[in-house]
């Protein structure tokens, strides 16, 4: 009966050995994912340039994205005080139509969770978007920082508000019905056709294939910048250092 016992106490003993084993090394690997993701955020908060440099090389950003248009976004991303999320989302439209310029970047989890195509207003310029207004009816894209609201549908079906952050830059995003939406026009297969994407009323517009779950990603307070070779935009925002 006690070698019984015995032996019982024995197999407990590994199965727990085992047990705490495999525990501490799950924990370890959350502890160091989590280590990742704040490296992450102290990069982009780091006062020097070489912070936002790190992040910019880790993301994988150097053959995509020019690294002052990254800067551009993150020190505007800092400024606004009333996000939700660790995500920022960069739209370069100092880019052709025909080229890939619609960044998701998600902080937390330290990575580019999308890199995809988008339409610009059809009055803003063809392949380029070269003019940019905040007027109603302009028919235009609106530079600058946004936050985004609440997903809805609308005459073009599943949609994410805009809502613009920057004084007679881009406030009267809500009152232009400018928001986040899916558009054949803005497909591979119609750039492949037509050797550029179509163009919307001003709102930035993005494949059917991937737009729904792409609105799922930013939706409930996350952070849109519209970045264009702007004088104007550089002299005027107050999220920006004034390059001109």
């Amino acid at each position: 009966m006690r070698k019984l016992i015995l032996l019982s106490l024995v197999t407990f003993t590994l199965s727990m050995v085992s047990f705490s084993s495999e525990y501490f090394e799950d924990m370890f690997k959350i502890i160091d994912n989590n280590s990742s993701s704040l490296r992450s955020s102290m990069n982009i908060f780091d006062p020097s340039n070489e912070g936002i440099r790190e992040e910019y090389m880790t993301l994988g950003l150097d053959k995509k994205l020019d690294f002052e248009v990254f800067k551009q976004a993150v020190d505007g991303f800092k400024k606004v005080k009333k996000k939700k999320r660790n995500v920022l989302t960069i739209i370069d439209f100092s880019s052709s139509s025909s080229e890939k310029r619609f960044y998701v970047i998600d902080f937390d989890k330290n990575t580019v969770l999308y890199d995809t195509y988008v339409a610009h207003g059809k009055n803003s310029g063809n392949n380029y978007a070269t003019e940019f207004s905040n007027s109603i009816d302009s028919n235009m894209s609106s530079l600058g920082f946004y936050l985004t609201g609440y997903t809805y549908e609308g005459s073009n079906g599943y949609s994410l508000k805009l809502y613009g952050l920057e004084s007679d830059i881009n406030d009267n995003a809500e009152a232009r019905s400018i928001v986040i939406h899916g558009a054949d026009y803005a497909s591979p297969e119609f750039l492949r056709s037509n050797g550029h994407l179509g163009r919307s009323l001003g709102c930035p517009a993005l494949p059917l294939e991937e737009y729904a779950q792409i609105i799922d990603e930013l939706k409930g307070g996350s952070v849109v910048f519209i970045y264009a070779k702007d004088k104007s935009y550089q002299e005027n925002s107050k999220y920006v250092e004034n390059e001109a």
